[in-house]
Formats: C-alpha cells, structure tokens, sequence
C-alpha cells in the first residue's frame, strides 16, 4: 500500500522529533508514529559510528524491537545495508532497490534476523553528522504480507529528513550539554574548598557539599534566610560590600576576607570574584551571579598522607609529621601526641626539608595547604 502522508500528519511527525530530541524517552512515541504514518510494522533511530562497522541502535518500536540485543550482538557484524547505506547518505533506500527474494532466502541476516523479527521489507537512512565522527540512521519495515516501500514513499519520506537530522542534531547538542554540566557539578562536589554562587544580595543560588558543611557548622559563616552572614558585624559588612562590587562590576578585580570562627579554629579565607564576563548576556540570573570561594585551613581530613610520599617521595612517617606541622602544630605538641621523642621527629623533620626542597617549618605547612585537595 502507498503511503499518502497528510500535511497535518507530517507538521505532527516533524513536532514529535523535536519533542523527541528534547525528551529522548520520547522517541518510541515519534517512531510509532512514524512507522504509523507509513504503514510500517518497526521503525528505528540510532548512531552510526563512521569507523564503525553498523549502527547503535537507540530505539526501536515494533516486532523488531525484540531483535535489538541479538542485532548489537552479532547480526550487526553482517548488515548488508551498511554499504549501501553508506554509499548514499543524506536519502531513503528501499532494500527492494537491491535485495530480491532469491538474496532474501539464502542471506544470513534476512533468513535468521529479519524474517524471524517479522521484517521483510525496510527503507533505511543514514543523515551525516557535520563534525563527520558519527552518522544518524533510521529506518521503518514492514512485514512480508505487506508491499515493498515504492518510489513515492521514499520521496515522502526524504521530504523529513531536514525535521529528522535537526532533531538529532539537537539532540546530540542537549546531550553534550548535560554531560558536560553532570561533569562540572561532579567536579565542584570533589573541590576541598567551598564554592557558593549567590546574588548581589548574598542569597544562594548554588552551592557544592563542602560550602554546604562549612555553612550548616555555623562557625563564622552560615545562611540566614537564604543570605550568607558572616557571625561578626565587621566582617558581615565587608562581605556585603564585596557582594554589590563584584556584582555591579562584572570587571572588577576579586576581594578577600579573612572570616573568624568563634570556635578558636583557624578563620575561614574567602575569595569573592565576579562570575565570568560571558555569562552576564546569557541569563539574568548570570547578570548578578558572584561566587564565593571558602578556604578551610582547619579542615585536616582532606590532607591525605599517601599524596605527599607518591609527589615527594616522603615516608609515611614523613608525610604524616608534614600534615601535623601544616595543622599548626609544633614539634613538641606532635611529640606529645604522637608519643615520638623530639630528636626522632627533627630527623624526620631534616628529610622532609632534604626532600621537598623547602628549609622553614612554615613553607612545609604552606606546600601541604597549596596542594589542590579533592574528597574522594
């Protein structure tokens, strides 16, 4: 049967592609209504890899969809469309053009793969991808008591391939970004240090889990009503201040801010910085956005022994006095907890100095605190 695709049936199919390429669980929908359209049984999406031998399948819908994991498995590897198709991009070809019913019968891939998954006839396309590393592919099929797809059904259907490869392309564009923003959240959920983005006002837009536990200890900084607040009045103040410069500044140079702690631990160093020039004209959010950068001197944990032996070929008793000096103990305060006796730890103390190039207690606490620290 000759498909005769309305123009209020291809506006429909051309606006679930790009629902589709937005929502991708929702190709399965735009492909049965693809398949629909042309009286198809199965139809497919999916990548084809230039150096690759056949496609990865993303979605089928129909009797074929059973045949997705044997297909990835083996029947790929025999795919005798991949030439043609390849050969032809950027059209629709009808396996009629090429595969009589003699082929039909003695291929490997027709008799066990399509025959068995209810395809007989099929109208295949490969859409190239400009950056030329993969190339789109669809397809739709129908059964054997069916006709072949005719010269006219091929036309209807190239008629969709500008809507169908915008789509994809679209879709491989949302992907990239995703990816690319699960990668920088999982990057900044690693940092050490705190990283708070908020408003001129001070309220928080987001943050990472190390900004998260310095604010919610209250020890200096925290968030009252959704505004970051340093505890003391004059330091409070400052911050306001480097707040509105920076955000009515987007040029202005970064401030910094020493922040006590009631608790007696080591204050907390801000860095407050305009965020990046080119984001104030993509967003009115971006327009006001300052980030803040929290330092914690006193947070031990992340100091991990194991990093200074593999960098500076340090032994692990080494290492550790190195972390304990970069803590703000003295020798004899290690002494006292370590239950090492004071020439014992100035021998150690010499290696350290021998190895690491540095001749002060004060530039070993300095190297240890410069050294970038990730939660693992």
């Amino acid at each position: 049967m000759m498909s005769i695709v309305s123009a209020e049936t291809r506006e429909s199919l051309v606006a679930s592609f790009f629902e589709a390429a937005a929502l991708p669980e929702r190709w399965a929908s735009a492909l049965q209504s693809l398949a629909a359209a042309f009286h198809s049984s199965s139809a497919t999406i999916g990548l084809w890899p230039i150096t690759g031998h056949a496609p990865t399948i993303l979605e089928i819908v129909g009797p074929l969809a059973a045949g997705k994991a044997p297909y990835s498995d083996h029947y790929r590897t025999i795919d005798p469309h991949v030439d043609i198709l390849t050969a032809r991009p950027g059209r629709w070809t009808s396996n009629a053009q090429f595969f009589d019913e003699r082929y039909v019968q003695r291929s490997e891939f027709y008799r066990d793969f399509l025959l068995v998954h209810g395809v007989r006839h099929g109208a295949w396309t490969v859409l190239e991808y400009p950056q030329g590393e993969i190339w789109f592919c669809a397809s739709v099929n129908r059964d054997r008591d069916a006709a072949p797809y005719s010269a006219y059904d091929l036309v209807q259907l190239d008629g969709l391939i500008p809507s169908l490869r915008r789509a994809l392309l679209l879709q491989q564009k949302l992907a990239r970004i995703t990816a690319e923003h699960r990668a920088a959240t999982g990057l900044m959920e690693q940092l050490s240090f705190g990283i708070a983005l908020v408003d001129a006002a001070g309220r928080v837009l987001t943050m990472n889990p190390k900004a998260k536990a310095i604010f919610e200890a209250a020890d200096g900084l925290e968030i009252k009503n959704g505004v970051v607040a340093a505890a003391r009045t004059f330091e409070r103040v400052t911050l306001a201040q480097l707040l509105m410069r920076c955000a009515r500044q987007p040029r202005a140079r970064s401030g910094e801010l020493l922040v006590g702690r009631p608790s007696g631990r080591f204050p907390y160093a801000l860095l407050v910085t305009p965020t990046p020039a080119e984001l104030h004209s993509q967003s009115a959010l971006a327009q006001t956005a300052v980030m803040i950068v929290i330092s914690d001197f006193d947070s031990h944990a992340e100091i991990k022994a194991e990093r200074l032996v593999e960098l500076f070929g340090l032994t692990g008793a080494e290492a550790r006095l190195a972390i304990a000096i970069a803590q703000g103990r003295d020798l004899r305060q290690i002494a006292m907890m370590s239950g090492k006796g004071l020439p014992t730890l100035r021998s150690q103390l010499a290696a350290i100095f021998e190895k690491t190039g540095v001749k002060r207690q004060i530039d070993v606490a300095r190297l240890v605190l410069q050294l970038p620290a990730i939660r693992f």
